[in-house]
């Protein structure tokens, strides 16, 4: 576009060059001599070519002018597009990272829990302590550890923290209820639905009512001797962390 431009400058010059010389022809032809006329005549072809001149040069400002602009538009775009480009890979790289310190906090959560449950079996005299640091760990409200008693398989509650004064909980048998089929089946729950007669949690905020349930059987030679039934404001994947790390290691 520029080089088609330029042409038709170069010959819109060459035409007004061409002008002058026939107007000058025409006025020696016609008009020769020295007189008053003969001057003003001279006058007016000047006037008349520095005109055309005037006029190619204030089209070749706007065109250059519009070039710039063009340009300027040009480079703005590529800026943005480059811009554009950066906040991408900026929102990559935090996902990387957000993806890897996840991961680094999972395996952190994967170790700690396989301590404390190992610490669990191998002593009874930290059935709190156990309730206390996995509630620490995923923000729980409150939670429940039931034991297995007795050769007829019923779990009875050793430890608690955050039930109300007036809620008790119930033994279960293997097989019977969510938390007896989470202890025959080995695997964990979690329960999302919560029923109406669920306890409610008692806190600075009030009585509130949990969101999600957790059912995590302890598993020790492939037979569950004991259950923490965990309640919880915030949906996580601690039944998914409990699967691949605890419930068949022991």
């Amino acid at each position: 576009m520029k080089k088609l431009i330029d042409k038709q400058i170069i010959n819109l010059m060459a035409g007004a060059v061409a002008l002058f010389f026939i107007f000058a022809a025409i006025k020696y032809t016609v008009f020769a001599g020295t007189g008053i006329l003969h001057f003003f005549i001279n006058i007016a072809g000047v006037a008349v070519l520095l005109t055309i001149i005037g006029l190619l040069g204030k089209l070749l400002l706007n065109i250059h002018r519009q070039e710039t602009e063009t340009v300027k538009q040009t480079l703005e775009l590529q800026i943005e597009v480059l811009s554009q480009r950066n906040r991408d890979l900026e929102h990559k790289m935090a996902l990387i990272q957000e993806a890897e310190d996840k991961e680094l906090e999972h395996q952190s959560q994967e170790a700690e829990l396989q301590k404390i449950v190992t610490e669990f079996l191998e002593s009874s005299n930290n059935k709190f302590d156990i309730l206390y640091c996995i509630a620490v760990i995923y923000n729980a409200m409150a939670a429940i550890l039931y034991t297995k008693t007795g050769p007829d398989g019923t779990f009875v509650e050793k430890a608690n923290f955050g039930l109300p004064d007036e809620f008790e909980p119930q033994p279960f048998s293997m097989g019977e209820g969510l938390n007896g089929q989470t202890a025959q089946n080995g695997k964990p729950m979690i329960i999302q639905e919560i029923p109406e007669e669920y306890f409610d949690v008692i806190s600075g905020l009030g009585r509130t009512k949990p969101k999600f349930i957790y059912l995590l059987p302890i598993m020790k030679n492939e037979e569950c001797v004991a259950l923490i039934e965990l309640a919880s404001l915030h949906k996580n994947d601690l039944e998914i962390v409990w699967e691949k790390t605890i419930a068949h290691k022991f």
